[in-house]
């Protein structure tokens, strides 16, 4: 990745699959449960996204309303931020961190 030498590119989170941006964000069971809880807390019908472009692109589409819109793509950004900090924070610090309400 990026000319990064790593040990193995398996998810460290999972341990099931390559660790790469879309299985991240989309197929890891911690961030489709996150995905899911937001999604509810905003009363929007869940989606099934396989890649982190198909979560934005939801996000850039969704409703009529351009304002929803926006501070629907800011959380999803902020989702985004949030999954990747909790990995590092795993990775780095030993800090498992679980999805709550």
């Amino acid at each position: 990745m990026r000319g990064v030498q790593t040990d193995s590119l398996i998810c460290k989170l999972c341990n099931t699959g390559e660790e790469f941006a879309d299985h991240l964000l989309t197929s890891y069971s911690f961030s489709l449960e996150v995905v899911k809880r937001i999604l509810n807390w905003c009363r929007i019908p869940q989606g099934q996204f396989t890649k982190v472009a198909e979560l934005l692109d939801f996000g850039t589409r969704w409703g009529n309303c351009p304002k929803k819109r926006k501070r629907l793509l800011a959380i999803l950004y902020g989702l985004i931020w949030r999954i990747l900090k909790a990995r590092n924070n795993r990775i780095y610090n030993n800090i498992v961190q679980s999805p709550r309400c």
